[in-house]
């Protein structure tokens, strides 16, 4: 793909490192490896891996584990929050003061997503995990006033 010294044009990160190595090892054996590069990380201090605004691709666990012939199972995850809406609200914060002109894009069977974001999506597209119904959510991110929440209101 890439000629020797290229920088990389896909990044990919996870906050398990294991899946991190496991995408690198899938990577090597796709011959894609020079094209991507992978880290392992919390997304609420990823930081941008290039100055040029690009997409975002996020497919947060939503408590149904796909099993490897494609069948939703009964093993739960427990999310980061009960319905995940504090860590998703946080995510904005961060994509609003770090990623502003950047697209992010998430997949999640959460209808109600955006407004735990407190954003306003660009597209809404319906499909399917497996037999989980979702959405993947376009968001187009502008910098935004991030708000002290310590502060009293006036």
């Amino acid at each position: 793909m890439g000629a020797a010294g290229e920088k990389p044009i896909i990044f990919g990160s996870d906050v398990s490192h294991r899946m991190v190595d496991f995408a690198q090892r899938n990577a090597v054996r796709a011959g894609v490896a020079d094209a991507i590069e992978f880290r392992g990380g919390d997304a609420l201090q990823r930081m941008p891996p290039t100055d040029i605004p690009g997409v975002m691709l996020l497919n947060p666990p939503y408590g149904e584990r796909i099993a490897v012939g494609g069948v939703a199972g009964s093993a739960r995850e427990k999310a980061v929050t009960e319905d995940g809406g504090e860590f998703f609200s946080q995510l904005a914060t961060h994509w609003k003061k770090h990623y502003a002109g950047w697209n992010g894009w998430i997949l999640t069977p959460d209808l109600k997503l955006p407004g735990k974001m407190h954003l306003k999506e660009s597209r809404r597209i319906p499909l399917w995990n497996g037999p989980i119904e979702c959405r993947l959510f376009r968001f187009d991110m502008v910098k935004g006033a991030v708000r002290d929440k310590t502060k009293a209101a006036p």
